[in-house]
């Protein structure tokens, strides 16, 4: 019964963003203290903060919603090139690395397109700006990839 409760009170708390104490005890019929308790117990959960008079939702991964490829990709710019600039200090020529195609990744090519890589199948392939690297079925451009570019496959360029 007690833990159906915490359950409804989370769900509740989560899908209206806050509550007071006083909405709270009046819609699962508790009293204040229990309803303190309970909002304790949630705390620890991770899922609500103490707020004056009431709780409300933090916002995690999980709360939040789940953003487009796009939308992601135009979060946060510049941190995104400072990582990248800096994970391509790390690469040395003829290294044959694996991308993923994240929206942080995406932009170490910019900052590797005049390195001379290898790739899986150890063949010679440069990047140039705007490559595109792809498994065979798998279709992925950069954001700066024009329809006519190439797009390297682990089997050569297509």
């Amino acid at each position: 019964m007690k833990s159906q409760r915490l359950d409804m009170i989370e769900e509740y708390v989560l899908e209206h963003k806050n509550a007071s104490l006083d909405t709270l005890c009046e819609k699962f019929n508790v009293s204040k203290n229990t309803i303190r308790r309970d909002v304790d117990i949630l705390l620890k959960r991770g899922s609500i903060m103490k707020v004056y008079g009431g709780v409300a939702a933090l916002e995690t991964p999980q709360t939040l919603p789940l953003l487009s490829y796009e939308e992601r990709g135009g979060r946060f710019p510049d941190e995104k090139k400072e990582i990248c600039r800096r994970a391509a200090e790390l690469v040395a020529e003829d290294d044959t690395i694996y991308i993923d195609t994240g929206t942080t990744c995406l932009n170490l090519v910019d900052f590797i397109a005049d390195k001379h890589c290898t790739d899986p199948d150890q063949q010679p392939a440069y990047l140039q700006q705007g490559s595109i690297l792809s498994e065979p079925g798998y279709h992925f451009r950069s954001r700066k990839a024009e329809p006519q570019d190439p797009v390297l496959h682990r089997t050569g360029y297509q």
